[in-house]
């Protein structure tokens, strides 16, 4: 009997060392990908140019920008399109992920992976081109960081 509570304590303290060492790496490794940001605007105006902020990292990484378009009211004869803004090693950069057309009921979906210098803001670009006349949209927007560094 005596034995068996000996195993079960050298047991009980190998399972809470274990424990203690894997919450001692989580917060030292946090787990990617990771949620960090999510924008969700409604009834969007067609008519004029919108630059929606997504996120500032705190720290330079690896993210995925995640976007989803939606013409909810249809009007005019032209397009919407839809880029990511970012500043990477390079400087200020600009990647148009798709266009939508304004004239139908229509949406459009895209993911693109950025790399964002720490303190600098990834954000949304929508511009009418062609003939925006008063249509609406919505916009989904999520950020998810996938590496630091």
């Amino acid at each position: 009997m005596r034995r068996s509570t000996e195993y079960l304590a050298v047991l009980f303290a190998v399972c809470l060392g274990a424990s203690a060492q894997s919450r001692q790496a989580e917060a030292t490794n946090p787990s990617y990908p990771r949620e960090v940001a999510a924008v969700k605007r409604i009834h969007v105006a067609g008519e004029n140019p919108v630059t929606i902020p997504l996120f500032t990292p705190q720290a330079t990484g690896l993210y995925r920008v995640s976007v989803f378009v939606l013409v909810t009211t249809p009007a005019g004869a032209g397009t919407y399109k839809v880029s990511v803004d970012f500043t990477d090693n390079n400087g200020l950069d600009n990647q148009e992920i798709f266009s939508v057309a304004e004239f139908e009921r229509s949406s459009r979906s895209s993911v693109v992976v950025v790399n964002d210098i720490g303190g600098q803001t990834i954000s949304l670009s929508i511009v009418p081109f062609g003939e925006p006349t008063g249509g609406y949209y919505d916009v989904y927007a999520t950020v998810e960081k996938l590496r630091q560094g």
